[in-house]
């Protein structure tokens, strides 16, 4: 495992320190930098920009990886790519990127007491920075979960972009009733 990335997945310094405060963790073969998570307050809407929708196909998710806290990721290099696979639990090959045109958004839930919980990437969308709305599920007062540990993750692959990345995240809980 690169050591940079396992620095910042087991804790330390100032990159887990902007990590807890909703940051985009960006990882890419020259190595880790960490990107604050944009605030609205600060990006006024402007009526003549023009938002864009980014298409992007989910490759896998699960309920089971290695990383333990709430994270997101964005792989830009095969290296990388093979380095964060080996976290996570899913019988899906690593996906073939074509690294040139087009990158990999990896979300995580962190560690979990029970079954029932989730993360999904919402949308994505380019407008001056490309933003990913990553929703986190947590299981309802009604929901019957699995009493084990849990640890969900998607991955999904996304065009290539020169615009800066953040995250917006939002709860949501399941209802079962």
């Amino acid at each position: 495992m690169h050591p940079t990335m396992r620095h910042m997945l087991a804790g330390g310094g100032l990159l887990v320190a902007l990590a807890l405060l909703a940051s985009f963790i960006v990882l890419s073969s020259s190595g880790a930098t960490a990107v604050p998570q944009s605030a609205a307050a600060n990006n006024p809407a402007d009526p003549t920009r023009s938002v864009v929708n980014v298409p992007f196909t989910v490759v896998a998710e699960g309920s089971q990886s290695e990383v333990e806290r709430r994270a997101n990721y964005l792989i830009t290099s095969g290296e990388s790519l093979t380095e964060l696979w080996a976290m996570l639990s899913t019988d899906e090959p690593t996906p073939t990127v074509d690294f040139n045109t087009q990158a990999v958004v990896v979300v995580f839930a962190g560690a979990k007491s029970t079954g029932g919980y989730g993360v999904e990437v919402a949308k994505i969308e380019d407008d001056t920075r490309r933003t990913v709305y990553v929703t986190v599920s947590t299981p309802g007062p009604g929901c019957i979960t699995t009493e084990a540990l849990t640890s969900p993750f998607q991955v999904v692959v996304v065009p290539a972009a020169s615009l800066s990345y953040t995250s917006r995240s939002a709860a949501a809980v399941v209802d079962c009733e």
